[in-house]
């Protein structure tokens, strides 16, 4: 189940985790992140950056943290874009 954000601008973000394995070429930790009848793709990347580096931030403690290691889209339509990010967990000691 997906957790439903509301930007400001009136866009809508909808994320949230994907079982490791469902989506080919992509490992480890994976999320994707979709809003509906974005303009561009400029549009997209703008109202789910903020929500990439919200999970980034919520997972990052005293000995670990994640980083981005794959990202790609795989969705463009007129009504459904979908992006796909791994993280892989970064032992920070």
């Amino acid at each position: 189940m997906g957790i439903f954000v509301q930007k400001d601008d009136g866009l809508s973000v909808t994320y949230g985790d994907i079982p490791n394995g469902i989506v080919p070429d992509f490992k480890g930790i994976i999320y994707y992140f979709q809003t509906s009848f974005a303009k561009s793709t400029k549009e997209h990347n703008e109202a789910i950056e903020p929500i990439i580096k919200q999970v980034l931030s919520e997972n990052d403690t005293n000995y670990t943290s994640w980083e981005v290691k794959k990202r790609g889209t795989l969705v463009y339509t007129q009504i459904s874009q979908v992006t796909v990010v791994s993280f892989r967990v970064r032992d920070a000691y």
